[in-house]
């Protein structure tokens, strides 16, 4: 995971040829093709040799059994990283007066920060919200100030597919 984080981002998958490799001598024992399907089946990331590329990391899920995109380490290191900088820059707007200005620059604040990570692949798309319908009266007088965070993060391509057919030579492409 630092080694994903070092040379791409932190919500990258940190598996594969490209973030998983490991520095290692070799496995004690390889895998099969069979072996690494059903390891990962059961949620079990398996350790994976290619000849001239190494030892790596051919997996990353996590242990949560609903199938979501949470199912994956990316995906959950990415929710975390987005929780932790919103409390964290939370925590520097308490105590300040609850109008729509610090609404305002709370809000552009969190869509910077969540543009970012648009443009580095890491989602989809986002949406942000900390408006009035969020923070009525009844909610300023209880002293709170109210967001919500939709996210789509994006997903890894872990399975490619393409299938190679053989035609006749009468229906090549002119």
């Amino acid at each position: 995971m630092a080694y994903t984080e070092r040379i791409s981002q932190p919500f990258y998958a940190p598996a594969g040829i490209s973030r998983g490799s490991l520095n290692v001598i070799a496995p004690v024992i390889k895998l099969n093709q069979s072996d690494r399907d059903l390891l990962y089946s059961h949620n079990i990331n398996p350790i994976a040799s290619f000849p001239g590329q190494g030892t790596v990391v051919w997996g990353q899920k996590t242990l949560q059994q609903k199938r979501s995109a949470l199912d994956r380490v990316n995906v959950r290191i990415l929710i975390n990283r987005i929780k932790k900088w919103i409390e964290s820059y939370g925590r520097t707007m308490l105590f300040n007066n609850n109008t729509v200005n610090l609404r305002v620059i709370f809000k552009q604040n969190v869509d910077g920060y969540l543009s970012d990570i648009v443009m580095k692949n890491g989602l989809y798309a986002f949406e942000f919200i900390m408006d009035d319908t969020l923070n009525t009266a009844d909610v300023i007088d209880r002293n709170q100030l109210i967001g919500q965070v939709k996210l789509w993060p994006t997903k890894s391509a872990e399975y490619i597919i393409i299938p190679i057919s053989i035609e006749k030579t009468s229906t090549m492409p002119k």
